[in-house]
């Protein structure tokens, strides 16, 4: 809506639409989000071409390349200690400014709340597998300290608040290191009213979305990290977390729709866990072998 919502439907070209696309690749989006992008666009205009609706002669999308979804080998992802020490770095400034800090005492407080919440930020994508949108939109009455749990109702995108992906809330449990960032996030002086965002705006508005990849990008790279997306931190959640949990789990917690998708990380289960439970399956007992047998026939 952002890129197209003021245009007349005969107006917008496939050139553009292109270029549209190319920009999401620029920002770091995955190949499937970006074609999730197209998609949506594709179904706009396919709405459009009906008889009783504009009656639109083609769909420019179908001529914009479809970006390909690359599952032949596990994605890339953080080990839980990168993402403390993409935390740290936020925490210390690191990653703006040079570093350094403003020259006036009032700038100074407002950099040191945004580099709080920025490594708060970064360590419950890594320790709860959320999406940016949801993170985005996560609002402190859905945080339940009490029992360790954040209920996942909604997601933002292009500024707007809507259901979450697969159009369904869930909980998932806070881990002792998402647990005390939020704690401590929850004491700060303003916007910590239940119907606050946890991360939000100098002015208490939603965070922007560039500006948010943009401070991840600059955090993670003084941290000396690998040039991962954010979206990666929850790639690394969900690597780390089937590790210990049953697919089934984690799919829930991740939100995935299908299985499928979540069966991309089973790459990550320990395989010596699986040839015990296989020595188990196997065990046939003692050898009944007679050992003068044995002898003889060697």
């Amino acid at each position: 809506m952002r890129t197209f919502g003021d245009r007349r439907l005969t107006e917008i070209t496939t050139a553009e639409i292109e270029r549209f696309l190319r920009g999401l690749d620029r920002l770091g989006l995955a190949a499937r989000n970006v074609n999730s992008h197209r998609q949506a666009l594709a179904n706009v205009f396919e709405y459009a071409m009906r008889a009783d609706t504009f009656a639109l002669p083609a769909n420019p999308v179908r001529g914009a390349e479809k970006r390909r979804e690359d599952y032949s080998k596990p994605p890339d992802t953080f080990t839980a200690e990168q993402i403390l020490a993409l935390a740290r770095a936020a925490r210390e400034g690191r990653h703006v400014n040079g570093g350094r800090r403003w020259a006036s005492a009032e700038r100074d407080v407002e950099q040191e709340r945004a580099n709080a919440q920025d490594a708060a930020l970064y360590t419950v994508a890594g320790f709860t597998g959320l999406r940016q949108g949801e993170l985005r939109a996560l609002r402190w009455k859905h945080v339940r300290f009490a029992d360790r749990t954040i209920l996942i109702v909604a997601g933002m995108s292009a500024g707007e608040e809507s259901t979450t992906k697969s159009g369904k809330w869930r909980a998932v449990p806070l881990p002792r290191d998402a647990f005390v960032v939020l704690d401590e996030l929850s004491r700060r002086e303003w916007f910590t009213s239940p119907e606050d965002y946890v991360f939000c705006g100098p002015a208490g508005d939603p965070l922007d979305d560039s500006a948010l990849r943009r401070r991840y990008n600059a955090a993670r790279d003084a941290a000396g990290l690998p040039p991962l997306p954010f979206h990666h931190l929850r790639h690394t959640f969900a690597t780390l977390a089937i590790r210990g949990l049953d697919p089934a789990t984690v799919q829930s917690l991740l939100g995935h729709s299908k299985i499928t998708t979540t069966e991309r990380y089973l790459h990550a289960r320990p395989l010596n866990e699986l040839a015990e439970r296989m020595d188990s399956i196997f065990a046939v007992g003692p050898s009944v072998i007679d050992p003068a047998a044995d002898e003889s026939a060697v």
